[in-house]
C-alpha cells in the first residue's frame, strides 16, 4: 500500500507539494526519453496504458523532451483509427480493437515504415465519427508514438512488435493512504475518466459508471497482464490530485438520481473524496501543461 501524508495549511504549501509531485513526474518521462534517445534504431515507440492513465499527456510531454534533445517526434493516438460506426456498437466498447479500423491502422503504419505518403484519422467523440484524413509525408529521421489503450492487443502489436513499449499507469499496483483515507488503486483512475467524460465526451456520469464495470474486466484479463512486458514503466499519478479533483468529481456524482442503481458507489466514492479535499487545492496553481489538465481542463 502507498501511503501519503500530508500538511498543507495554505495557498503555498499546496503550490509547493504541487510543484513537487509534477517534478517527479516530469523526471519519470525524462528517464524515458534519455531511454528512447540511447536506441538510435527507434523508429516507433508504442505507448499504453489503461484508462485515463494519462497516455495523451505523457505522449505530448515525451515529444517535446525528444525534439529537445533533437530527435524529431509525431505522435499518433490509436483512439484517432476507431470506426465511424463505433458508437452504433450496442456495448459502445473503446476498448477493444474490434472498434478499430485496423485495416487502415495496418496501412498507415506500413506506409510510414517505407517513408510513404499517408493520410492519418482525427477522431471526434463529441460526434462519434471520423474527421478528415490528413495528408503526412514522413521524414527519414522521425520517430512515431502509437499512443493508445489498444498497443496491448495482439491485432496492433502485430505492426508494433519490433519496437520499445511503454506503459503509463497510475503510479500504484497497490491502494493508496492518502491521509488516512484508503483508495482503491482503480478508484483514482475512474475519478479522472468520471470528470474527463462529462467535461469533454459527453458522457454523463450514469453511462460511465455503467461502462466501468466492463473497461475493469478487459483491463484485469488483457491490459494488467500484458503491461508487464513493458520496456520502461512510467507512474502519472500526482498525489495531489486526489485533493483536488473532489471540486469537480463531487458535483458530478451527487447529480446522480436516488433511484440510480449506482447511488450507493457514487456516495462512498464522494465521501471520501470530500475526506481528503482540500480547500488550498485550486486550478489556478495547476500547471498549464500538467497531466492533470486532460481530465479537468
Amino acid at each position: 500500500m502507498l501511503t501519503i501524508d500530508t500538511d498543507i495549511y495554505s495557498p503555498q504549501t499546496a503550490a509547493d507539494y504541487i510543484a513537487l509531485c509534477e517534478s517527479a513526474y516530469e523526471k519519470r518521462v525524462t528517464d524515458v526519453a534519455n531511454y528512447i534517445s540511447d536506441r538510435r534504431d527507434v523508429k516507433i515507440v508504442a505507448l499504453a496504458g489503461a484508462t485515463c492513465s494519462g497516455k495523451t499527456t505523457t505522449a505530448l510531454k515525451l515529444t517535446d523532451k525528444l525534439d529537445r534533445i533533437g530527435i524529431r517526434t509525431r505522435i499518433l493516438s490509436i483512439d484517432d483509427f476507431y470506426r465511424d460506426d463505433v458508437r452504433e456498437d450496442e456495448e459502445k466498447d473503446y476498448e477493444s480493437p474490434s472498434s478499430l479500423d485496423l485495416e487502415l491502422f495496418n496501412s498507415c503504419t506500413e506506409k510510414l515504415l517505407s517513408g510513404k505518403k499517408t493520410y492519418l484519422p482525427t477522431f471526434d467523440f463529441k460526434i462519434g465519427r471520423r474527421g478528415a484524413l490528413t495528408e503526412y509525408t514522413p521524414h527519414d529521421n522521425d520517430i512515431y508514438i502509437f499512443e493508445g489503450i489498444q498497443a496491448l492487443y495482439p491485432e496492433i502489436t502485430a505492426q508494433l512488435s519490433a519496437f520499445p513499449f511503454v506503459s503509463v499507469f497510475t503510479g500504484i499496483f497497490d491502494d493508496v493512504m492518502l491521509n488516512g483515507t484508503l483508495f482503491k488503486r482503480e478508484e483514482i483512475r475512474l475519478a479522472r475518466r468520471l470528470v474527463r467524460d462529462a467535461m469533454f465526451r459527453s458522457t454523463g456520469v450514469e453511462e460511465t459508471f455503467a461502462l466501468w464495470g466492463g473497461v475493469r474486466e478487459n483491463e484485469e484479463k488483457n491490459i494488467f497482464p500484458a503491461a508487464e512486458i513493458a520496456d520502461y514503466k512510467i507512474s502519472s499519478y500526482l498525489p495531489y490530485e486526489t485533493m483536488l479533483i473532489g471540486a469537480y468529481l463531487v458535483p458530478l456524482l451527487r447529480s446522480l438520481p436516488q433511484t440510480s442503481r449506482y447511488t450507493d458507489i457514487s456516495c462512498d466514492l464522494s465521501e471520501r473524496i470530500l475526506k481528503v479535499t482540500s480547500q488550498y487545492f485550486t486550478r489556478d496553481l495547476v500547471p498549464f501543461g500538467s497531466l492533470l489538465r486532460e481530465f479537468i481542463g
